[in-house]
């Protein structure tokens, strides 16, 4: 990584860890730098939470990527993950007519995609 990267990756991790430390869960959340293209963020199941380098460069204060942690933090703090994948579990083995979109909804929760 370059140095204005590690710089980013620092800041981003320091913004997180203060955030985190207010989660009822506490896990090791660990706030990743994809690339610059990336104006996203995401969680997966129990951490961790990637922020896009192109979505900090729009970003003027420190309350808005503070805001994005928090919000991608609360989902590993509340499971939603879990829950969203438990009911669609359900919604598949109810299923009669074979329709497997619920299936794939959980396969992109487990990815960290929803």
């Amino acid at each position: 990584m370059s140095p204005e990267e590690l710089a980013l990756d620092d800041y981003v991790r320091r913004v997180g860890s203060t955030v985190a430390s207010h989660a009822h869960r506490h896990l090791p959340y660990f706030h990743l730098l994809p690339n610059r293209s990336t104006i996203n963020a995401f969680s997966l199941p129990g951490g961790p939470v990637y922020v896009g380098e192109g979505l900090l460069d729009l970003m003027t204060s420190e309350d808005e990527p503070a805001s994005v942690l928090g919000h991608e933090i609360e989902h590993i703090d509340h499971y939603h993950c879990a829950e969203r994948a438990q009911v669609e579990a359900k919604a598949t083995q109810s299923e009669t007519r074979g329709d497997w979109r619920s299936g794939a909804d959980s396969a992109q929760c487990v990815e960290g995609r929803l």
